[in-house]
């Protein structure tokens, strides 16, 4: 993965208002049960329909969403326990119920452009799941000012 683009914000791998303290306490012990769901888990497979997506050329200040598509191809459960963008102009959304052998599930992410002017290349997202390793997948945009 190269070129990285910052927006200012280190992590985004929780979606919680600064200044709600129970809201943030609750998603810190909800992905600490997953990652421990996750841990005891066993290893599974996903085949996604596509690890990359590219945007095109955009004008800055809108906001993209695209949805990766993945099939659990092994014989147990996939348990996603987060989903991990480099700053905070990057959002995945993605359910929390495990998604069964056979069976389809996705990732939506959202990209806010504001601020990004410039070739956006390679920004990961990365998935954490009970997958031998973590999964990355990519998108790119070239971002025009409007």
């Amino acid at each position: 993965m190269t070129a990285v683009v910052s927006c200012g914000s280190s992590d985004n791998t929780a979606k919680v208002a600064d200044t709600d303290a129970t809201a943030a306490n609750m998603d810190l012990e909800e992905r600490a049960s997953r990652d421990s769901a996750v841990k005891h888990m066993p290893v599974t497979t996903v085949e996604f329909d596509a690890l990359t997506h590219d945007f095109g050329t955009v004008k800055e200040g809108e906001q993209l969403k695209h949805t990766y598509t993945f099939k659990n191809t092994g014989t147990t459960p996939y348990l996603i326990s987060n989903v991990h963008t480099p700053c905070g102009c990057t959002e995945p959304v993605y359910s929390k119920k495990p998604v069964m052998p056979g069976e389809t599930g996705t990732i939506e992410v959202h990209f806010n452009t504001q601020g990004k002017t410039g070739k956006n290349t390679d920004r990961p997202v990365t998935i954490y799941g009970n997958t031998e390793k973590e999964i990355v997948v990519t998108f790119n945009a070239e971002v025009i000012k409007k």
